[in-house]
């Protein structure tokens, strides 16, 4: 078993004897390094004198030159041996002859040592307080006592001589490892998928995908078809295709029943490394053979329409795939590299294939998701036929009800932008109003569409040639805030204007951005601070994250978008500088000139 996933499992808080033979590996590491840190504390614990005054405490962390025949016998019994040491006599006939006595005994040779008593473990008094855990709460009774339980003389039993014994004893019971509250551990297949879930939706930081592949192989007797679907999808979506070509052998070695999601990941994983070729054979295969899964009264065989979508996917992006060339006795031959690219003879093929086996259960338009529109649109526009697709878009945003979910407009929106970036005309100006031109006729087809963020961002993004970058940029976000809202400007709309505007020159623009993004970031992390312990609970409550959320939630790319804000500040901070120096240049020629001649 991995490390890599330790801190995941619970700790136990005692060692079992009888589950010694069944402990796992990490169990094993976790008990002897528990038994260790025990023997530490032991090993620097001071011994408990039982307030006896006149005895002094001897030391038991002693170094080895220290350590002499007369303490032998203190080590021999312990470090947390308590002894049994009678106290002086309180008695105020003593005489002080024997205190001085008792006092030069002690000094000289220790104490005698009778039977050690049972070794108790001396811990540090400290209490630990978990909500989920402790579910103690004091009754009525606790608190309302009544006036007969309370002495009403209590200074009566204080006794006039003899002080009572006060004991100054450290706490007893072990520092037993905390548990957590929200990650048990898995006892059937439901909850395993949903400690997945916890993990990728609400644990901070997200714990690698090896990570939760080991969590998720630890267990193996609760794994089910959701769990192995959850993992591939990550997998997929962080191109570890190694992983998921891993947790593909796994699940055909399972017996477990594959879904048409199952056979839609396989798909996806065929097509994002550019085997879009093997992913149809291996489609058509289990079609020929009647794997795949078909509605019930229909002996028809065709490919159901998700996984149909599927084909209709771009690869991830252009890759490198390494060829190897075997001889006849299987040594290797050759090797070479091939860039994996999408032409638009490909694209038309591919079109002309998927238009052939168009399955008979596709929906209508006006019940068509607008994800799947999307990806038609997407190889559309990829294969050369933008008016094809423009007129898809068109008839599909007039035949779409009224009112839209929220995850519908971001799909819409999508469609939108694919039509925004595949403009034909001239990169600067001229395709900058044609961007625009092409966002405000799709918009007017339905009520509610707006804009967003993403939309600004790519319709500024022909400015990077233009002259006036910086102005024109500044000018278009004002004129979108003011029809559309705030909610158009985010942090890559503002990067993008101030990238635009130092190019031009531009630095009172630049500043204005610059102390709005500051201030934005500050007042950010104010918040991520404080809701630092609120915002787990507040999941947890709500119960959001026992549902599979987007992956764009998932992994906001916030590093990412630091990053570039990092170097854009950088480039500033080098223009300022440099304008600086061209100040003082240009000041010291003028002031060598109108200097008076010697």
């Amino acid at each position: 078993m991995p490390l890599r996933a330790l801190r995941l499992f619970p700790i136990p808080t005692r060692p079992d004897t009888t589950l010694a033979s069944s402990l796992s590996f990490a169990t094993t590491l976790q008990l002897a390094a528990g038994q260790a840190w025990t023997r530490r504390v032991f090993a620097h614990t001071q011994p408990l004198n039982g307030g006896t005054r006149g005895v002094r405490a001897t030391r038991q962390c002693q170094t080895a030159s220290k350590r002499t025949e007369r303490n032998a016998s203190l080590l021999q019994a312990g470090p947390s041996t308590m002894r049994n040491i009678k106290p002086l006599p309180n008695n105020p006939n003593s005489t002080s002859k024997k205190s001085s006595d008792a006092l030069k005994l002690t000094r000289k040779s220790p104490p005698r040592i009778q039977r050690p008593v049972e070794r108790q473990q001396a811990f540090a008094n400290v209490t630990y307080y978990d909500p989920y855990l402790n579910g103690y709460e004091p009754s009525d009774a606790e608190i309302f006592k009544s006036d007969d339980e309370i002495p009403g003389d209590f200074l009566s039993d204080i006794p006039s001589s003899d002080l009572p014994k006060v004991s100054n004893s450290a706490n007893t019971e072990p520092l037993n490892p905390r548990m957590s509250s929200t990650l048990q551990v898995p006892s059937s297949p439901t909850s395993l998928h949903r400690n997945i879930l916890y993990l990728t939706n609400v644990a901070s930081p997200t714990p690698r995908l090896p990570v939760l592949v080991d969590y998720h192989a630890h267990y193996s007797k609760w794994q089910s078809i959701a769990s192995f679907n959850l993992l591939i999808s990550l997998a997929i979506r962080n191109q570890s295709y190694g992983i998921s070509h891993r947790l593909l052998n796994d699940l055909s070695l399972s017996n477990l029943t594959k879904t048409v999601e199952t056979y839609q990941l396989e798909v996806r994983n065929f097509i994002h490394q550019g085997l879009w070729n093997k992913a149809w054979m291996y489609v058509q295969d289990l079609k020929d053979s009647g794997q795949l899964p078909a509605k019930k009264n229909d002996g028809i065989k065709e490919i159901p329409f998700p996984i149909w979508l599927e084909f209709f996917r771009p690869i991830k992006k252009p890759r490198i795939r390494k060829r190897l060339i075997y001889d006849s006795e299987g040594k290797l031959a050759e090797r070479y590299f091939e860039e994996v690219l999408e032409t638009k003879e490909n694209m038309k093929a591919r079109q002309r294939l998927l238009s052939q086996y168009r399955p008979r259960s596709m929906p209508p338009l006006s019940r068509t998701t607008p994800h799947a529109v999307y990806c038609i649109v997407q190889l559309l526009i990829r294969s050369g036929d933008t008016d094809r697709a423009l007129k898809l878009t068109q008839a599909f945003f007039r035949a779409i009800p009224k009112s839209l979910t929220h995850s519908h407009i971001r799909w819409c929106l999508e469609i939108i932008h694919a039509h925004m970036v595949s403009c034909s005309a001239k990169n600067g100006l001229p395709r900058f109003y044609e961007a625009r031109r092409t966002m405000i006729s799709l918009l007017k087809l339905h009520r509610s569409l707006r804009p967003n963020s993403k939309t600004l961002y790519l319709i500024l993004a022909p400015l990077q040639r233009a002259k006036i970058c910086g102005t024109k940029a500044w000018k278009t976000l004002a004129k979108f805030k003011a029809e559309w809202g705030p909610f158009v400007e985010d942090r890559r709309v503002q990067r993008r204007v101030a990238d635009l505007a130092l190019k031009e020159g531009r630095m009172d623009i630049v500043k204005k951005i610059t102390d709005m993004e500051r201030t934005e970031r500050y007042r950010r992390q104010r918040i991520l601070s404080e809701d630092q312990m609120t915002r787990r609970i507040y999941h947890i409550r709500q119960r959001l994250w026992q549902v599979r959320l987007p992956q764009q939630q998932v992994y906001s790319r916030n590093g990412k978008e630091a990053r570039l804000w990092y170097r854009l500040r950088a480039r500033v901070r080098c223009k300022i500088y440099q304008r600086e120096l061209r100040r003082r240049r240009r000041r010291k020629v003028l002031q060598d000139l109108h200097a008076p001649k010697s």
